[in-house]
């Protein structure tokens, strides 16, 4: 620091930004999409690592209380089934990134547009949702 104030021209050290993060619990396949596209650049370059690496401290981080007392469900935190469904609960239902939140709603709609998205060849990295659960999405940016 000396230095750089007695030396004008020594270039100073730029800090390396730290990276913001920006996600979404939703059952909604449009509401996750719509997020990584926003974003990151969308579904196709989603980087599962890094919702693996941060998911637990982002959501210890948030204001909301049944996000920070969610549990991480799916293979991709190993929280599997003895039948390795991921599913924790037996059914067979293979979870990858998922929280339970114990936000219980109806999954018709988000289920029926889940289809959809399949149906367009659109390869779902997040599994499937279980009841009170919520699909997760974490962008770096």
């Amino acid at each position: 620091m000396l230095r750089a104030l007695k030396d004008p021209h020594t270039p100073t050290p730029t800090p390396t930004p730290t990276p913001t993060i920006h996600g979404i619990l939703s059952s909604h396949p449009a509401a996750l999409l719509a997020t990584l596209r926003a974003f990151g650049s969308g579904i196709e370059n989603l980087d599962l690592e890094t919702v693996r690496r941060r998911a637990r401290a982002v959501m210890d981080g948030s204001p909301i209380d049944y996000v920070r007392g969610a549990k991480l469900v799916g293979r991709l935190f190993e929280q599997e089934d003895g039948d390795g469904s991921g599913s924790g609960d037996g059914s067979g239902n293979a979870s990858v990134c998922c929280a339970d939140t114990a936000f219980w709603v109806d999954h018709a709609e988000p289920l029926a547009a889940l289809d959809v998205v399949r149906e367009r060849g659109v390869a779902w990295p997040f599994g499937e949702l279980r009841e009170g659960c919520e699909f997760l999405v974490l962008v770096e940016s």
